[in-house]
């Protein structure tokens, strides 16, 4: 397959910013900050107290971990209702999705710099989903995709932030499509 039919299974058409968001079947964060979304949080910020900048050139704006509550969270977490003791889910990923992000993720991080060929990309990539999908299986793991708008507040908080993956629980990566 071709870099184009892999993209073609994220979601949009135009330059964007993907989220694969990964965590523990029953443990995926909701909107409210219980223990599950500080566990979450505290697996994939590296550095949360560190200030970073979101409009302009002071790097002392927002700390991270309170750009990510106020605009990722939103878009990430469950929505559950106390009062109607309802929960709306963000679409889970299927095998497929999560295998074209990291084959998009691989191509985009070594193509454009010519590191590698778009062949190259894809195998690689195909071999990390794989990797991937053994060690956060679909029957243990809750996985999602989201999408963020090219220039918005939401990518812009994205790129600044300092992830770190290095749990067995909970995954948080991105990939900016060009």
């Amino acid at each position: 397959m071709s870099i184009d039919q892999y993209l073609d299974r994220l979601e949009g058409s135009s330059k964007r910013h993907i989220l694969l968001i990964v965590a523990p079947k029953g443990k995926y964060p909701i909107n409210f900050l219980d223990e599950d979304y500080h566990s979450f949080e505290r697996s994939i910020l590296q550095n949360p107290k560190e200030y970073i900048s979101l409009y302009g050139d002071d790097p002392n704006e927002i700390m991270q971990y309170v750009a990510f509550r106020e605009y990722i969270r939103p878009l990430i977490c469950d929505k559950y209702s106390l009062v109607y003791n309802t929960k709306e889910k963000v679409r889970r990923a299927t095998k497929e999705e999560i295998t074209s992000f990291i084959v998009a993720k691989s191509f985009f991080d070594s193509v454009p710099s010519g590191l590698k060929t778009e062949e190259e990309s894809i195998e690689d990539g195909l071999t990390q989903a794989y990797d991937f999908l053994n060690k956060f299986s679909l029957e243990r793991f809750e996985h999602t995709l989201v999408k963020l708008g090219k220039d918005s507040d939401e990518a812009n908080v994205v790129i600044n932030i300092s992830l770190k993956n290095n749990t067995d629980e909970y995954y948080f990566e991105r990939v900016h499509i060009r």
